[in-house]
């Protein structure tokens, strides 16, 4: 055999090898920028839709919470009002325990808001489990409210117990309201939903702001990336796309760069983005402040634009996992307040609530704004 074969024998087998490299890097890149488009365009279009229900099960959990919190700063108020009064006037009417909580009672229970999630979405053969799992969060917090009764008078903490059987707050926290007050005087302040468990509700605040932050780094990634497609320069793009119609024509591959996303887009996204780091630096304020309720809240009414695909379903399934331990702390809490109530109400009736809270009428009040937390009526002591 000649050089001159070897040489043309050779050159063959290069250009071959440089052909197939070729077709290895552009498919690669199309899979790649494929990736991209995929994601941001899902990201873009995932800040107008409403939330995954997932989320949106989070957020109305929350909501419900920090509406639970406001209803009973009000009775409070109606409570000391009707102290300072009865104490001026003894022959003062009072009004109903039930009127008075009938506001916390209305808004929606958040251990029925799950249950109702799980039936709509597990499919209704396995309605009747997901009952039990509401009702067995109202038996908790009945043990746990009315755990004085299990000492003396047991008859009447199996009778909440059979009242708390069909998995709504509304019939046993009325219920409540007749049963024999704690011993001593009621404290000052209500119970707030985070008196329950500070540091298990602050765990679920870290929980929900990890996963956000993990979620906010992928797309930021995906955006840097996205970003690094449009800086081509025009001159030169209109160079490789000349060529690449032509080898394209040859080769019949999918042009690499056909972008379904633009510079307004991405900017639209850059905004998201730094709207959700500012509600994430909000949330992480409200935890430091002592609202690990309205952290919560802060984070589940962000709209995260996560891609399709693991990372997505990943961050709604925490979000999932989150919402039935936050429930609970919103049933231990109305039946805690209807506790504090019925207590208050009966101090007030024996002309005992005002001494006890404000001191002489005659006088300045103390300041009560520091009350520890932690004495508010059945809160666990962490």
């Amino acid at each position: 055999m000649t050089a001159a074969a070897l040489w043309l024998i050779g050159s063959g087998a290069v250009l071959a090898v440089l052909l197939t490299l070729y077709l290895i890097v552009q498919l690669n890149a199309v899979r790649n920028e494929q990736v991209i488009n995929a994601a941001i365009t899902v990201m873009c279009t995932a800040i107008g839709r409403e939330p995954a229900p997932q989320r949106a099960l989070l957020r109305a959990v929350a909501d419900t919470l920090v509406a639970q919190d406001r209803a009973v700063a009000r009775i409070e108020t109606t409570v000391h009002e009707l102290a300072l009064r009865r104490s001026q006037s003894p022959e003062l009417p009072l009004p109903l325990p039930e009127d008075l909580i009938k506001e916390l009672l209305d808004l929606p229970e958040p251990q029925a808001l799950v249950t109702d999630f799980l039936g709509r979405h597990g499919g209704p053969s396995t309605g009747t489990a997901f009952f039990a799992i509401g009702a067995d969060v109202l038996e908790t917090a009945i043990a746990e409210v009315f755990a004085d009764l299990a000492q003396e008078r047991s008859v009447e903490l199996e009778r909440m117990l059979d009242i708390g059987a069909d998995g709504a707050i509304a019939s046993v926290a009325l219920a409540g309201l007749d049963v024999q007050p704690l011993a001593g005087l009621p404290p000052f302040r209500a119970p707030r939903v985070a008196d329950l468990d500070r540091r298990a509700m602050a765990a679920v605040v870290l929980t929900l702001d990890k996963a956000t932050r993990q979620q906010l780094r992928l797309a930021t990634l995906l955006h840097g990336q996205a970003e690094a497609l449009l800086r081509i320069h025009p001159g030169k793009q209109r160079v490789l796309a000349r060529i690449r119609g032509h080898l394209h024509q040859v080769l019949r591959l999918p042009l690499v760069r056909r972008l379904k996303f633009s510079r307004d887009d991405l900017a639209a996204l850059v905004v998201a983005f730094d709207v959700i780091g500012e509600v994430i630096d909000a949330a992480t304020e409200q935890l430091a402040n002592g609202e690990p309720a309205r952290a919560i809240q802060l984070l589940a009414e962000l709209v995260m634009p996560v891609p399709s695909g693991l990372p997505g379903r990943i961050f709604h399934q925490e979000s999932l996992a989150h919402a039935r331990p936050t429930a609970s702390f919103g049933v231990w809490h109305r039946l805690a307040v209807a506790r504090w109530l019925a207590s208050s109400m009966a101090a007030i009736t024996e002309g005992l609530a005002a001494s006890h809270w404000f001191g002489d009428p005659s006088s300045s009040p103390p300041d009560h704004g520091g009350c520890d937390p932690e004495l508010a009526l059945g809160a666990k002591r962490t």
